[in-house]
């Protein structure tokens, strides 16, 4: 078992971009992660902030330290969650983890509990057509929430029984767009750590509001 090497306290300012930047382009269009988060989009807006901030700290002197430390900070937190996510879909095969441009470690940690299922799931109405927020509660944060829906009847009963993702999310709650109005919806939650997938939540139905 394998899990990506981070290391970014480690890395300069020109390499933790130089990171980014080859992270983004060894995922695009890879089989391995076919749902990337956060979006790949994200950490190449994240990149460039932090290079034009690096420039101008660079031309303009202490000033503008302050900026690029901000700006270092946030491309930290998307490469840290974007390695967790590499971490969960790779399965802690070593060939898929350097396929994503993050470098690959042993694992030698002693293996930790797969979580609990997450619970208390709700499909909650929004003000926006064609939307719903999905919430729910854990015992225990994991690294990734993934959410799915199903087609349901107004009685509560799945209709299909042919789940597809909503979405992931580092946070207890998820907003599901492009839902056709007046609908009913199922929404089921699993928890994500670095030991594997919880089982599924409790079923949530929701109505789509017009």
């Amino acid at each position: 078992m394998f899990k990506v090497k981070l290391n970014l306290a480690k890395l300069t300012v020109l390499a933790k971009i130089a990171k980014a930047k080859q992270v983004v382009t060894d995922m695009t269009a890879n089989a391995n992660f076919t749902t990337p988060f956060p979006a790949l989009a994200s950490i190449t807006t994240s990149a460039d902030e932090l290079e034009i901030a690096r420039k101008e700290a660079a031309e303009r002197g202490k000033g503008k330290n302050a900026v690029m430390r901000v700006k270092e900070k946030a491309l930290d937190s998307l490469l840290t969650a974007e390695s967790s996510y590499v971490n969960y879909a790779s399965n802690g095969e070593e060939y898929i983890i350097l396929s994503s441009g993050f470098e690959a470690r042993p694992n030698h940690s002693p293996a930790l509990p797969i979580p609990d299922p997450p619970f208390a799931v709700q499909a909650k109405s929004s003000l926006v057509a064609g939307q719903l927020l999905i919430t729910f509660k854990t015992h225990v944060r994991s690294l990734l929430y993934r959410v799915e829906e199903s087609p349901a009847s107004v009685n509560g009963n799945v209709v299909t029984n042919s789940w597809t993702l909503v979405g992931l999310t580092s946070r207890r709650s998820l907003l599901a767009t492009g839902l056709n109005g007046g609908a009913y919806y199922a929404f089921r939650v699993a928890a994500i750590s670095a030991s594997g997938q919880s089982e599924w939540s409790e079923i949530a139905i929701g109505k789509v509001a017009f």
